[in-house]
């Protein structure tokens, strides 16, 4: 089967227009609400999440139908978690979690994805991103719970961002053409 790298029109719309949203949720909540970051890594952490959602909607939104009920919820539950971080920027242990909830939801998605655009590689790997994502979640907040939540945050920060350069550039997750590839 002869493979494309091309996104539907309305992924790249929603995809643009979800991350423009959400940057400027992120300049509103910080200069008209005053909530500051507790530190620069949740800050960073949060850009690098935009950044990483822009390029998983151009990519899933154009392989899943676009009025899928059940992935319209789990998108929905995903947007509460994305608009919520900046509002517990103030609060280490609160952001951290609502990370972890993030990541438990968008692999929960994925997961249940797979009935309605067969598995594949892109799945796979995508399921594999978020699942890790989990368990660097986890161990941050087991780190601020033990009293060092500047350092766990400083180094998850930074793991997340070496994760962005490899997924996003390094070894390109965000493919379709990983869609309609054989797996394995």
């Amino acid at each position: 089967m002869k493979t494309t790298n091309k996104f539907a029109s309305h992924a790249l719309t929603r995809a643009w227009s979800v991350s423009i949203f959400f940057l400027l949720w992120f300049f509103l909540v910080i200069f008209f609400f005053k909530i500051n970051p507790e530190s620069l890594s949740l800050s960073i952490f949060y850009l690098l999440l935009i950044i990483n959602t822009f390029f998983s909607i151009r990519t899933f939104a154009t392989i899943t139908p676009k009025d899928h009920f059940g992935q319209k919820i789990w998108d929905i539950l995903l947007i509460l978690c994305l608009v919520s971080l900046p509002l517990v920027f103030s609060s280490t242990i609160d952001f951290v979690s609502i990370a972890l909830v993030l990541f438990v939801v968008a692999s929960l998605k994925y997961i249940f994805l797979i009935p309605v655009v067969n598995f594949s590689r892109l799945l796979f790997y995508k399921i594999r991103i978020d699942t890790l994502g989990i368990l660097l979640c986890t161990l941050c907040l087991l780190g601020v719970i033990g009293g060092f939540p500047r350092a766990s945050t400083d180094i998850w920060t930074s793991i997340f961002f070496l994760a962005n350069v490899y997924v996003l550039w390094y070894e390109p997750l965000y493919r379709v053409e990983h869609h309609f590839e054989g797996f394995l």
